[in-house]
């Protein structure tokens, strides 16, 4: 409504009165120097739905044995390319992601979008983008292989069945061979999505650098939204106890990629409402970067439930006795 800088006078005020607009937040001018952030992008539902299309396009194709067609696959991952690029300096809202209705498709587009924008911080070029993010939206496209009944199996899996669904990531690296149009760097990231870095990964066993960048950054987005995703098998993690997991898991990743990873994820999306541990609430208004799962908070409520009069700013970075308990809803 008024661009970046603008001085309010009283007109102003009153046309953000008129249009609803109680209070606002004024962002520090140096926030963005000492690593805070005040603004998050939510990557549009344009391209959102492109590729969600462009992915449909092609499982169906595999699934009924057709000629595989990648034309619009391709041009949705530029899209995507682009717009993570063109935001490189403000986080990516992932937790809006499960905004999106279609299930199906709902994991390669979230692994593909945290793929891209932790490639873009860790300085991979456009066109690395590009094909790591084709690698990243269709690295569980082996799958199509694995019977439903052991995918979608609720109880423990046999050892048999386990062996099977740990030839998906082979089954996905001879499928990308079999197109004749994708890179064998972009099979080498399907094949390694699974690998860990400290060797206890499949289906090679292989370890550190012995696996490529691409798969190193996979297996982190691949694990992080498997954790925040509902499963037949499992009910999903809030995202701020998923990165506690993953930092406890921390020897199976590249320690480098996974500080990048964690740097640029957005816990607690700015304007999200939430529920400190001793019962008040308030919006999220900021967070720093290294530590996104201690923001600063703008209190409305106090621990009793009431309104307060004139809304409190609440930095979990500095009231380290405090923590978010709950989420009550995302922006």
């Amino acid at each position: 409504l008024l661009p970046s800088g603008k001085k309010l006078n009283n007109r102003h005020l009153e046309l953000l009165r008129q249009w609803g607009i109680e209070s606002i937040y004024i962002s520090p001018p140096d926030s963005a120097e000492h690593g805070l952030v005040s603004e998050t992008h939510l990557i549009s539902q344009r391209v959102q739905l492109q590729i969600m299309n462009a992915l449909h396009e092609v499982y169906s194709a595999v699934e009924g044995e057709k000629q595989v067609s990648l034309n619009r696959l391709s041009v949705s991952l530029r899209s995507l390319v682009s717009e993570i690029v063109s935001h490189e300096r403000v986080a990516i809202d992932l937790v809006g992601l499960r905004k999106m209705d279609n299930h199906t498709f709902m994991h390669s587009l979230a692994v593909g979008v945290m793929a891209v924008n932790t490639g873009v911080n860790l300085g991979i070029t456009k066109d690395g983008l590009y094909a790591f993010g084709i690698a990243a939206v269709l690295h569980d496209i082996g799958k199509l292989k694995v019977p439903l009944e052991i995918l979608n199996k609720p109880g423990k899996l046999s050892e048999k069945e386990w062996e099977e669904i740990r030839c998906h990531p082979e089954y996905g690296r001879d499928w990308v061979a079999s197109t004749g149009v994708l890179s064998t760097e972009i099979g080498q990231a399907v094949v390694e999505h699974h690998e860990r870095y400290d060797g206890s990964g499949y289906p090679e066993g292989i370890s550190g650098s012995q696996i490529g960048l691409f798969g190193r950054i996979l297996a982190i987005t691949d694990v992080y939204d498997a954790m925040t995703s509902d499963r037949i098998y499992k009910q999903k993690l809030p995202p701020h106890v998923a990165v506690e997991q993953l930092m406890a898991q921390s020897s199976q990743f590249d320690p480098e990629i996974l500080r990048v990873f964690l740097r640029n994820l957005v816990v607690f999306p700015v304007g999200s409402l939430v529920v400190l541990d001793n019962g008040a609430v308030g919006k999220v208004i900021s967070y720093h970067r290294d530590f996104p799962c201690r923001p600063k908070i703008l209190l409305l409520k106090d621990s009793s439930g009431n309104d307060l009069n004139a809304p409190l700013e609440c930095d979990l970075m500095t009231e380290l006795s405090r923590f978010v308990a709950k989420v009550v809803s995302f922006q």
